[in-house]
């Protein structure tokens, strides 16, 4: 941290003043409680009725067929988003007639199941809610900035927003008891926001926008916690979160300015000007955040984005220096300079960082995007695709500017962007297990040509180099969002690369990205394979291994975890294969 100081704005000034977002001892810790309970006095009913409580999100399997005994499909129980099936009576049939008639059995049975269940439990202590709310401004806000940290204020108001901010910061306090409790506040959380979204709609601007801030933060929460269900839920709601922006109206506009009044600032106090900038500049990095979850999503579960990620209509978010100004004339100096700054015409302006963070997230889903549309990129669009990132590497990443130090680890994403271009990750993953024995063979013969072409060694030259940059990331600095899916990617790729791929002693091309970097692609190869002309076998590969060993390690994610779960089941069952194989020759 000490070596990269603007990552993290940590304030060791111990005569400063307390920051806004900490709860006083004047904070009314029942009226939140009270706040959150009356939000979810209509909760919805759950979607399956039980006498006990199993598990409500459980999904119905097809029998399992006898081919389906194999190391793809026992991988596909391991998966990272899998759920278990419950008991679904497939095996073995009642044999008792279903009763179909209704009857006050029957109504008494739907009245229990219309009853609402809400959770009466207390928060934790305010002292735990401080903490967590301090962790969250501290080590996500900056790799995830849609709450202004100065502006803040911890109020049963905002109660929604506040408990959001929580299950998150949880996650940073260390301890198997925050963690649960992170859980539980984003689980209650997700209720009471279905069950009271329309009330915030007519409350006013204010309310609306710190609910869709919840909803957007519970929704990073359900990606990163490493839950199949929570993943599951961020599935499912996505499109609700996205459509309530779109009422909103958040994707109309691209900058914060455009939602300011005019000539009506002037009459107001300086305060008073930061503080309605500082909403509407909210406003689109909501929208902004909307953008990265939306590629997220649709990357880790392979399924097409919601949103159109184009340049003509991704939001601009203000400069990192003026979202992180700390006092009204720190932020006033620096809005006055950026007024009398001309800007430039040229494509790629003086952006933040976070809007950087989004203009690759959008390249990266519009190849999603394109390739579900065309079942395959076509050479011309992704020659094109090519040539956007290499413009976006000459202006945002080259050289030792200081913004390519940036806490969103932009360097890692423009080299998952390529892996995103030279290989189908759906139907890797699918024939590597994802989806059972009987649709791996149906991608068999895909995945067997790509690791033995050019397209499979310029994959497996950005995963390396997606490791070497990971491996220098400072300890203290949070990892962006991306970077768990981002070294999974790069991991899978090695393990298809190894797998499927077989020597031809064919030296690997000198890639124009790779070369514009000073990276001599054969002699990177040859380090990356363990110094030898031929590939490793799964198990000794130092590349692989060193990429399941990151994400055992890196950041707070339980996502990044639940990778290196799976990915050391698949490497395990294949050192079993290599070794059986080896005993019968």
């Amino acid at each position: 941290m000490l070596q990269n100081p603007s990552a993290i704005q940590w304030d060791t000034d111990l005569d400063a003043q307390v920051p806004n977002w900490l709860a006083g001892e004047d904070f009314d810790l029942n009226a939140l409680n009270s706040s959150v309970l009356a939000s979810a006095i209509n909760d919805i009913p759950l979607l399956v009725c039980h006498d006990d409580e199993t598990t409500v999100w459980s999904l119905s399997d097809p029998p399992i067929n006898v081919d389906e005994d194999r190391e793809e499909y026992r991988t596909r129980q391991h998966w990272f988003s899998f759920i278990p099936a419950g008991d679904t009576g497939h095996a073995t049939p009642d044999m008792m007639p279903e009763r179909t008639e209704v009857d006050d059995q029957y109504r008494e049975g739907l009245s229990r199941c219309l009853q609402q269940r809400v959770m009466a439990e207390p928060l934790p202590s305010t002292e735990f809610l401080n903490q967590c709310v301090q962790m969250y401004f501290t080590r996500f806000s900056p790799i995830f900035p849609v709450v202004h940290p100065s502006t803040f204020r911890p109020s049963p108001k905002h109660s929604l927003l506040l408990l959001s901010i929580c299950s998150v910061g949880c996650l940073f306090v260390g301890s198997n008891y925050a963690i649960a409790q992170g859980s539980r506040i984003f689980e209650r959380l997700h209720k009471a926001i279905l069950a009271s979204w329309e009330k915030y709609f007519a409350k006013g601007k204010e309310e609306t926008l710190a609910m869709i801030q919840a909803a957007l933060i519970g929704q990073t929460f359900a990606i990163l916690s490493g839950n199949p269900r929570h993943l599951l839920i961020a599935q499912a709601f996505h499109g609700t979160v996205v459509n309530w922006a779109r009422r909103c109206k958040m994707f109309q506009v691209r900058q914060a300015d455009d939602l300011l009044p005019g000539g009506g600032l002037s009459v107001w106090t300086l305060e008073q000007r930061w503080k309605s900038w500082a909403h509407a500049e909210e406003q689109i990095r909501v929208a902004t955040g909307h953008y990265i979850q939306d590629t997220e999503l649709s990357t880790l579960l392979m399924s097409r984005p919601v949103l159109k990620h184009s340049s003509s209509v991704i939001p601009v978010t203000s400069s990192d220096s003026l979202w992180e100004a700390k006092f009204t004339s720190g932020w006033n100096a620096l809005n006055e300079e950026r007024k009398a700054t001309t800007p430039s015409k040229s494509e790629f302006t003086e952006v933040s960082g976070f809007t950087q963070f989004t203009m690759l997230e959008g390249l990266i889903a519009s190849v999603v995007d394109n390739r579900s549309l065309n079942t395959g990129l076509r050479e011309d669009v992704r020659e094109e695709f090519e040539r956007w990132l290499s413009r976006f590497y000459d202006n945002f990443l080259k050289g030792n500017a200081p913004r390519s130090s940036s806490p969103f680890c932009l360097e890692l994403l423009w080299h998952s962007a390529y892996l995103a271009l030279f290989v189908d990750f759906d139907r890797l993953e699918l024939v590597t297990g994802r989806e059972g024995y009987a649709q791996s063979l149906l991608h068999l013969d895909y995945i067997q040509k790509w690791a033995c072409s050019q397209d499979g060694r310029r994959c497996a030259l950005h995963g390396a180099l997606i490791l070497r940059k990971a491996q220098d990331m400072t300890l203290g600095v949070e990892p962006a969002i991306h970077v768990p899916r981002v070294l999974y990617q790069a991991a899978m790729v090695w393990f298809a690369y190894l797998k499927f791929g077989l020597d031809n002693h064919d030296s690997p091309k000198d890639f124009s990205e790779l070369t514009s970097l000073n990276v001599n692609c054969q002699a990177l190869l040859f380090e990356s394979n363990g110094f030898k002309i031929s590939r490793p076998k799964i198990k000794e590969s130092s590349t692989l291994s060193g990429l399941v060993d990151l994400l055992r390690r890196i950041g707070h994610w339980g996502i990044s975890r639940k990778f290196a779960d799976q990915l050391v089941w698949m490497m395990q069952g294949n050192t079993e294969e290599e070794s059986s194989s080896s005993t019968l020759l």
